[in-house]
This record gives structure tokens, sequence and C-alpha cells, in this order.
């Protein structure tokens, strides 16, 4: 019959059709995962806003747990395909962590329930969450990621330098608690100097990973992006995150962003990589210029050269641990997570604490702790072993400019701080995402473009 269609070129039409609905479907999927890591990030950011200024305090535990609702819901809509497992082959290792810290968890509920969920799952949840996000998050998603960190960092700097310039009564300044007076030491500068700025986190700890983490990521992206407009755009990221940082007079975070730009520097060994940080360092020195007025750049140098404190016993815990052997012979078993936390106190029971967090770590679980740790550290090593090994250089330079930084700081801060918890493993699953074992049908070179195989 005249105008009938070939076999051949029918199966081709079919075959065109279903492509384009595997494309049509694929873009649906990316653009709900970009939505749920939003809602993630969402949640964490503004958890302390919602708080601090908007929710009556019946209410301020559903904000608390918000972010962790989500990240579960996350991992049970969005499971690690089979093809991908042996990629995030370390899920074994933070699921180990699970189990060996049961007992320890059981026996905290009897003391501070909420402090040992807390515990538990920055512990066991977090870690699983970060592989689940690297495993469904591509090039395309981290590009939208960066453009929506790069203006709400700009608006957390000019909210930043609104605290810092308010008095420590004023709206701007609450907390998310009130155990802590206008006139403590620990919110201001000290003398006349301004207060140090939490941004819309509940205090001053969430404001500066943020802004560590914001920094690092966008160091990453300034070197790795393929278009030129994210370069440039990640430098006003990068100088707003710099800003975040010195309003809270936090002392880490110029520690670890300066870390961080060296070691990636160093790894990179690429001269226009020297031109791109001496662009932000540029940037960054001519704001800090104009601004010089408001005062918040004096602030944090004249804090930082009469904290009073030793920085390098706070980095790495030389000088604040316990004596371990003491403790364990005391309590092999430990207290139970969250009995050496300010809520167990609080409730009349609970363990002696110390300024050190591996040490507290040690009161509450005692061996089964130190175990915990070391499934924990084994599992780190882990992910940068596949990162410092690997041929691809987008993966690599990620691994100095974001991993290193991040998983030493959960390492040495094991499990207490629930925003770094998030904010750190959040942004671990984003590096890993570039690891080249997620590309299974395309080359790195077109992952760093914008596909993910």
């Amino acid at each position: 019959m005249q105008g009938e269609l070939s076999p051949f070129v029918r199966a081709a039409w079919q075959q065109e059709i279903l492509e384009i609905g595997d494309a049509q479907r694929e873009a649906e999927e990316r653009k709900r995962t970009f939505w749920w890591i939003m809602a993630i990030l969402a949640a964490t950011i503004f958890e302390g806003a919602l708080r601090k200024w908007l929710l009556a305090p019946q209410y301020r535990p559903i904000a608390y747990v918000a972010k962790d609702v989500i990240a579960i819901c996350f991992m049970f809509t969005h499971p690690i395909p089979r093809r991908f497992r042996s990629v995030c082959r370390t899920r074994v290792l933070f699921a180990a962590v699970g189990v060996v810290l049961l007992f320890p968890l059981i026996k905290g509920l009897g003391e501070a329930p909420s402090a040992a969920i807390l515990k538990y799952k920055n512990a066991v949840v977090w870690p699983l969450v970060g592989l689940h996000i690297a495993a469904w998050v591509d090039g395309q998603m981290l590009a939208r990621i960066a453009r929506v960190l790069v203006p709400l960092s700009v608006a957390m700097a000019l909210l930043g330098v609104l605290q810092y310039e308010s008095a420590p009564s004023a709206f701007v300044n609450h907390y998310a608690w009130s155990t802590l007076e206008s006139s403590d030491a620990a919110i201001t500068f000290g003398g006349a100097a301004g207060v140090r700025a939490t941004g819309t986190f509940s205090f001053i700890a969430g404001m500066s990973t943020y802004a560590v983490v914001v920094f690092n990521f966008l160091l990453w992206r300034l070197l790795t992006a393929p278009d030129p407009r994210e370069k440039n755009y990640a430098i006003v990221g990068m100088v707003a995150a710099v800003v975040c940082g010195l309003t809270t007079g936090s002392r880490i975070v110029v520690v670890s962003a300066g870390l961080a730009t060296a070691l990636t520097l160093v790894a990179s060994r690429n001269f226009r990589t020297l031109i791109r940080l001496t662009l932000v360092a540029v940037v960054g020195g001519a704001f800090l210029w104009l601004t010089a007025s408001s005062g918040f750049f004096g602030a944090f140098v004249g804090r930082w050269q009469t904290a009073g404190d030793n920085l390098t016993d706070r980095i790495t815990g030389v000088g604040l641990a316990g004596d371990y052997r003491q403790l364990l012979s005391d309590s092999p078993f430990g207290g139970g997570l969250g009995s050496a936390t300010d809520l167990a106190h609080q409730l009349g029971g609970g363990a002696a604490g110390f300024d050190h967090p591996i040490t507290n770590l040690v009161v509450e679980g005692g061996f089964l702790g130190i175990m915990g740790l070391g499934l924990t550290v084994l599992g780190a090593l882990s992910l940068l072993g596949d990162g410092l090994t690997s041929r691809s250089t987008n993966f690599r330079l990620g691994t100095y400019a974001v991993a290193l930084v991040a998983l030493y700081t959960l390492v040495n801060l094991p499990w207490g701080d629930h925003v770094a918890a998030a904010l750190n493993w959040s942004v671990i699953g984003f590096w890993f995402s570039s690891h080249p074992g997620f590309q299974a049908d395309a080359t790195a070179a077109l992952w760093d473009g914008d596909l993910r195989g």
C-alpha cells in the first residue's frame, strides 16, 4: 500500500518516542530531586529563624526536627540505585555505627531522650543521607544549588552586619532559648564592640558552619564549573560567606577557609586558579575596606588577639581532652548518649561534661562510643581515599576544597551539633556526587558540563 511505513522506519519512530518519554521522566525526576534538596537545606538554614522569631515556644520542636524528618523521607523516596551501591560502600560502615551505638542510645534515653536521639541521628542518619544525596545529584543540580546559595549568602551577610550593629537585646539578636543573657561575653566581641551574629541560625556555631560550608563549596564550583558566569557568581558568594564568618567572630571560619584554599591551590597547580583566587581576595579586601566603618572586621581581629585561649587547642583538642583511661575505668560503657549535655544536667541527671567533644563521647559511650567513632573515621578515610586517588580533576579538587575540612570537622567534633551534621554531610554529598563511579553512561567531562549518566 502506497504511503505505508516500512517496519524499519516504524521501529525507529517508536524508539524515538520512547527516548523522548524517558528524557521527560528523567527531567521530572531531576526536578523533584532538586526540590527535595532545597527542602533539606531550607529546613536546616531557617530552623533558627523559625524558632527565634516566628514560632511560639510550643511549636519550636517542629522546626527543630523538620530537617531530620525531610532527610529521612528523602532516603526512603530516593534509595541508592543498585548500580551505585559499590560506590557508596561506606554506607555499611555508617550502618555499623548505628548497631554499635544502640546500647548507648538505649541507656541515654533514660537520661535525656531528646539529646540521645539527637546524637544518634547525627552519627548514623546524616552520613547515610549524604550518600543518598550523592547518588541522586548531578552537575546540573550543583549549578542550580550554587545559584540559590549565592543570593542567600549575600542576604545572610547583610543580616549578620545588622546583627553586629544592633544591641544584644534587639529583636534580630534573639536566640532560640533564654539561657543566655544579653550581657553574656560569649555573644559579644567584648567591650563596646558589637554582637556576634547568628544569622538565621539558633546560635553562633550554626552561622559559622554555614560560612565555611558555603565558602568551600563555592570555591570548588569556582574552579570546576564550566560556565564563566557561574564562576563570577561564585566569587560574590565566597565574599558574602567570608562576611558571614567574620560577623560571627568565630576564628575557625578563617582557619577552615584558608586551609581549604591553600590545599586546593597546591593540588591544582594551575596559574588560572591562582588568578581566580587572587580575584576573590581582591574583591573581598575591597569590600572589607569599604565597610571598615561598620567595625566588624576590626572587632574580629581584636577578638582573635584577646580571646584568651589557644586556637590550636580548640582545633585539635590538645590540652582540652580528659583522662580517657580513667573515664573508661570508671564507666566502660559510658553514661548513655546525651548524658554529658547541658540538657541532661537541666533535667537533674547526666555525667560531668568536658569542653572537648571526643572526651564527651567517651563519657557517654565508653568503649562503644570509641568504636563508633573509629568506624566513622574509617568511613571518612574511605571517602577521602576515593577522592585523593581519583583521575577526575573535578572530584579530586573537591576533595581538597570541600571534603577534607568537612570530614575533619565531623570527626573532631563528633555528633553533638545537629546543624553542623546536616550542613557538612549535605556538602559532602554534593562533592561525592562527582565520583566517576556515578557516571555509568557518561564521561567525567560531560558530567562537569551538566550530564549525569
